[in-house]
């Protein structure tokens, strides 16, 4: 723990970032954040999870949603590399003179070990939350909203219970909207070999059938039975 909620973002992530109107005050720029994700990027063009990040931010800020910011982090040591990264990126900024001094925080913070992408999430008090954010945000993209511990253990725990309810072919409709159309998606991913796969794919259709609704959500074909 930290401190101050403002004062906290900005002693970590160093006293400005970029942003679309030039450098700013990091206080300035987080104030009133609930939850602040630290993006670390290197120079790999489609890096796991990268793609899933900004979706689901640009669809949660589009529909209002203030409460959370995301901050990219490079670690480029090239200026012209640098720039030419960070100059379409639509996050705040860590300036690239400022990187020498944040990083070894966020290394040390976060238990960085080497310059991979990663996503790690902060509540306003400056604690970390999680360390596997792109991993959770590929799964469950903008779902993961409002990126609380709470919400992250809720969703995962809500899924699991209802793919294994659906693997043992017990269906319900009682399902957490903003989890029912993972059932579809990570259904077929989940199907057991053998003999188990047949109870699968029917469970998977009854589904299906239940909630019209996500119909569209299912992630390409329905699996075929074995």
């Amino acid at each position: 723990k930290m401190g101050g909620a403002n004062s906290t973002f900005g002693s970590l992530l160093g006293d400005t970032l970029v942003t679309s109107e030039g450098r700013e005050p990091t206080d300035q720029v987080l104030a009133s954040k609930s939850v602040v994700g630290v993006y670390f990027a290197d120079s790999t063009p489609h890096s796991f999870g990268k793609e899933e990040a900004c979706n689901a931010y640009q669809v949660l800020k589009n529909s209002g949603k203030q409460d959370f910011e995301f901050v990219y982090v490079s670690f480029l040591t090239n200026k012209g590399q640098y720039d030419n990264e960070c100059s379409a990126m639509s996050w705040p900024v860590v300036p690239f003179d400022k990187l020498s001094h944040v990083l070894p925080k966020l290394r040390k913070l976060f238990s960085l070990q080497g310059n991979h992408p990663g996503l790690s999430f902060l509540d306003q008090d400056g604690n970390v939350i999680t360390n596997d954010g792109l991993k959770l945000i590929a799964r469950y993209g903008k779902s993961l909203y409002p990126f609380t511990r709470e919400r992250i253990k809720t969703i995962v725990e809500e899924t699991d219970r209802v793919l294994n309810d659906v693997v043992r072919g017990n269906i319900d409709r009682d399902v957490d909207p903003k989890v029912r159309h993972l059932v579809l998606i990570l259904g077929p991913s989940r199907a057991p070999p053998g003999r188990a796969a047949p109870q699968l794919y029917n469970s998977y259709m009854r589904l299906r059938e239940l909630l019209p609704d996500i119909r569209d959500a299912a992630a390409g074909s329905p699996p075929v039975a074995a």
